[in-house]
């Protein structure tokens, strides 16, 4: 329950209510265990160890990086089961008589219990090759492997249920898994060299015919001449390019002279001013003779006079030097005119021997291409040749290397001990799972059961007390006479459950601080569920009260009252609400309880239940009972509760445990508190005790020794 504690005796009463599913379940699962277990064929395992490692080729040319390689193993796991591994068993099995006739009779078709039950042969022409395959298919199919954990070591298991016949067919499988690594790597091996000779001999035709080409091309190209060249014309071109520039600053420089030297005037004056007219040494020397010769004219020009001889010869020597100096001046000049013209031309030479040089050059370098591109092929074809040499050399002596070694550690022997089935296994897993389930079972039941159990439940869900609780009457006592819960407080007063219903009378005149209700319906959410049975007996726990009370029948749709006490009910409520105004009480030997049965069933019940009559009825019936008690139909079914529950001063609802739900609980409630009823309380009926729905319920099966089962429907 929400914001109390579970204790561990709810528990308890849950599993102690609910104890025959929980027996059921555990009854069924050990039935099953046991069948299983005592019918199943007896089996045998046989147990093989391998040691499989793992070995990277080895290269005497290049060292290698070994990688982890996470599913290696795994591929060996399933290897081991191959088919492949399968066949080669089968085959060799089928070589030695002893090992191929316990395979045959193991494979060979037997008929189960069911076939043996309805007769069932098998056939005696079994194709040969159909066993055969049959057989392989099995055993790859029930071949386990199973790797030792932190080891290499790997163990292969076979089921039988020829224990000799187990250790000879894993010792097989192991030996064929061995053959059949074989067999992949010299097929493998095999496949490989002929890849790689056929590989080789195209490479090598590829190789004789780049050569070919390379030296028919260097023949025809004079290739050694071009290499000779191709060393030579850099450093030539280098120099005619050096000197190209200096004939080119050559050429500028006479030209510079001969442009300032034309700008001198035809009578030579100023030219010896110039320095490359001064600084010839010639022109220099006569320039030095000619002005001493002025200097030595001008002092004889100052003794003697114009005539004489020897101022004549100064003045002749004077003229003579000058003509020589003009004549080495235009010299002078030609020579430089004329080197201006030698610079020209040697530049102009220079730069076509440069172009010639650089046009050599290219044609060179074409030709010196076309001859690294076939050599490139040559080189290129004798690289994949010598490769795939090697590679024939490697693979030539990793053929003798086994990429995985397996070792058979430890041969399998005849199993002494059955693997299956494990009886005591079995058993204690069958308890365990037979008892959990059950406890399980009565827990689901318990979870999905909406039904009215708990009067707490009710409480703090709807708010509506629990005025009373009552359990289920059993229909025989212990003398084995018949026991009927209508009228239990009148037939046995002492007894458990008239104790109860005298508690709900008690609870009902205490509902009240002012008064108790005068008027009182009776009624529940859906039918069987104990109204009439409420009704009469509360009716006669209060008249034993020294009260009088009047139970009316209110269910005019399947009234029971006039059935219970043997009246006669040919009149009644119906017509007196019909306008007779007859006298339909009835007065029984306890002198204070009276009764009004419902008389003849009308065709519109609830008209006369909601008529002004009907209320002068039951005003007038206030004035001479102390309490009128009404049975009426289920909320849920008509509306005539709806219709009762308006008028009277208390309603009383019952709710049968195990059967009211709470769906209809609530759903009825609600429609009773639309027509404003004063709802007195929930009446709790026919608790079963010894599922545990209400342990403390006990004290009174233990105080009064009165024992409780369930009773026909019709009476409860």
């Amino acid at each position: 329950m929400r914001g109390e504690t579970v204790h561990l005796r709810d528990y308890l009463r849950v599993i102690r209510k609910r104890r025959h599913a929980a027996l059921l379940f555990f009854a069924v699962v050990m039935l099953i265990v046991v069948l299983v277990t005592f019918t199943s064929t007896t089996k045998f395992i046989a147990t093989t160890k391998l040691l499989i490692e793992k070995v990277e080729p080895y290269s005497i040319i290049e060292y290698r990086y070994v990688a982890h390689d996470p599913e290696f193993y795994t591929t060996q796991y399933q290897l081991i089961r191959s088919r492949p591994v399968a066949e080669k068993v089968v085959s060799s099995m089928l070589k030695d008589p002893v090992s191929a006739a316990s395979l045959k009779n193991e494979f060979t078709y037997k008929p189960g219990l069911l076939a043996r039950i309805f007769g069932s042969t098998p056939s005696k022409d079994v194709n040969p090759e159909v066993w055969r395959g049959t057989a392989v298919k099995v055993i790859s199919s029930a071949i386990i492997v199973e790797p030792i954990r932190g080891t290499k070591i790997v163990q292969v298991r076979f089921v039988s249920t020829n224990p000799k016949f187990a250790a000879i067919l894993v010792n097989r499988i192991a030996e064929a898994y061995i053959e059949a690594l074989l067999d992949m790597r010299m097929h493998s091996s095999g496949m490989t060299l002929q890849w790689i000779g056929g590989q080789i001999n195209d490479e090598r035709d590829k190789l004789e015919k780049s050569e070919r080409v390379l030296q028919e091309y260097m023949r025809d190209s004079d290739i050694i001449t071009i290499e000779n060249k191709l060393a030579v014309l850099p450093q030539k071109l280098s120099e005619l390019s050096i000197q190209l520039t200096r004939a080119e600053a050559k050429r500028k420089e006479f030209e510079g002279l001969s442009e300032r030297l034309n700008s001198i005037p035809e009578s030579l004056e100023g030219a010896d001013s110039m320095p490359v007219i001064s600084e010839d040494p010639i022109v220099s020397s006569l320039k030095i003779h000619l002005i001493e010769s002025e200097r030595k004219m001008n002092e004889l020009s100052k003794k003697y006079g114009p005539k004489h001889p020897e101022l004549r010869d100064a003045v002749n020597d004077v003229n003579i030097l000058r003509q020589q100096l003009n004549q080495e001046i235009r010299r002078v000049i030609a020579s430089v005119e004329e080197g201006f013209k030698l610079a020209k031309i040697n530049e102009k030479k220079l730069t076509e021997l440069l172009n010639e040089s650089k046009q050599e050059a290219l044609e060179v370098n074409e030709k010196f291409i076309q001859y690294g591109v076939l050599e490139r092929d040559v080189e290129t074809n004798r690289k994949i040749f010598e490769s795939l040499l090697k590679r024939m050399g490697e693979q030539s002596i990793n053929e003798e290397i086994q990429s995985v070694k397996v070792f058979h550690l430890e041969k399998a022997e005849t199993p002494r001990r059955p693997y299956s089935p494990r009886k005591t296994l079995n058993m204690i897993v069958g308890l365990l799972i037979g008892t959990l389930g059950g406890i399980g079972c009565a827990f689901f039941m318990e979870y999905f059961d909406n039904t009215v159990k708990s009067p707490d439940e009710i409480e703090e869900k709807y708010g509506i007390p629990v005025i009373g609780m009552v359990s289920l009457l059993k229909s025989k006592g212990k003398d084995g006479d018949d026991k009927r819960i209508e009228t239990i407080v009148m037939d046995e007063p002492k007894a458990a459950i008239s104790e109860s219903f005298k508690a709900l009378r008690t609870a009902i005149m205490l509902s009240s601080a002012e008064s108790p209700p005068r008027s009182l319906l009776v009624t529940s959410m859906g039918p069987e569920e104990g109204k009439t049975s409420t009704s009469i007996n509360l009716a006669l726990a209060v008249s034993r009260f020294h009260k009088k009370v009047l139970v009316l029948d209110c269910d005019l749709r399947k009234p029971r009252i006039h059935k219970i006490f043997g009246i006669d009910n040919s009149k009644g409520l119906s017509t007196y609400l019909a306008g007779d105004d007859m006298d339909v009480i009835t007065e029984l030997a306890d002198g204070g309880l009276s009764v009004v049965t419902s008389g003849p069933i009308p065709p519109d019940p609830s008209e006369l239940l909601g008529s002004k009559r009907f209320d002068t009825f039951i005003s007038n019936m206030s004035e001479k009972f102390d309490l009128i008690i009404c049975d009426s139909p289920p909320v849920m079914s008509v509306s005539d509760a709806l219709v009762l529950a308006s008028k009277m001063e208390g309603t009383v609802i019952v709710a049968r445990a195990g059967k009211a739900t709470h769906d209809m609980l609530s759903k009825g409630l609600k429609a009773l508190s639309d027509v404003t009823a004063r709802i007195v309380g929930i009446l709790i009926n026919a608790i079963e005790v010894r599922k545990g729905d209400y342990y403390y319920y006990k004290y009174y099966n233990n105080y009064y020794s009165y024992e409780y089962s369930e009773e026909n429907k019709e009476g409860h």
